[in-house]
């Protein structure tokens, strides 16, 4: 507090905050609390004459604000999307209120365990940020099998066929691979199909077609009769 008289000179000056008794201004002094706060302050001069009382209402914000960020649509349970992502930022501020906050960024690229970082602010100048991890993976894995045995060269076989899938995927992972698959009986273009998935919801299906001939050819003779 600063306080000039031309003539007499100042005497004291006095203040109080928030309803406290007034005390005599020596030296600076700390006002500590988060809140609404009123300081009231006047001097008075060597002649007796005392200032109007004036009073300063101020506002103490200490903490930063508190900050979240939300993915949409959110993760699976496995911790991935297999779409274009949104992460959303929002704030609490309880004394001096929100000021801002990052618009959404819009995370369509496939890539694991990316951070995708924001932040809000306050109206007394406080920030925080906030980091949230994505990670996205839009393509199907890649599912193939082969046949055992293999077919001949006219594409037949004549016992059993166990099928075999095989499974692969770049990103998330396999979850989901299919078993093994017996096939017995005979006919032509038997066929079979598996799903394979991967941890971000993504699934791919082979469909197998084999033909199986068990019995032999019969041999008639047409002439000479007997």
């Amino acid at each position: 507090l600063i306080s000039t008289d031309s003539l007499s000179g100042v005497a004291a000056l006095y203040y109080s905050v928030d309803g406290s008794s007034f005390a005599l201004y020596s030296s600076s002094f700390a006002v500590s609390g988060e809140g609404a706060h009123i300081l009231k302050y006047y001097s008075s001069d060597r002649a007796g004459n005392k200032e109007t009382e004036k009073e300063l209402a101020f506002k103490l914000d200490l903490n930063v604000p508190v900050v979240a960020a939300v993915s949409r649509p959110a993760a699976n349970n496995y911790g991935w999307n297999n779409t274009a992502v949104a992460v959303v930022f929002s704030g609490t501020d309880t004394v001096s209120g929100l000021a801002y906050c990052e618009p959404e960024k819009v995370i369509d690229t496939e890539g694991s365990s990316r951070t995708v970082t924001g932040f809000c602010s306050d109206y007394a100048g406080w920030s925080s940020t906030v980091t949230l991890i994505v990670s996205i993976d839009t393509t199907a894995p890649n599912l193939s099998y082969t046949a055992e045995p293999m077919a001949n060269q006219a594409g037949w076989n004549n016992s059993d066929i166990t099928v075999k899938f095989v499974c692969a995927d770049g990103l998330s992972g396999i979850k989901s691979c299919p078993a093994d698959i017996l096939l017995g009986g005979e006919g032509v273009h038997i066929s079979t199909s598996s799903v394979a998935s991967d941890y971000a919801g993504n699934s791919s299906t082979a469909t197998a077609v084999l033909n199986i001939d068990r019995t032999p050819p019969v041999i008639t003779i047409s002439s000479p009769v007997s």
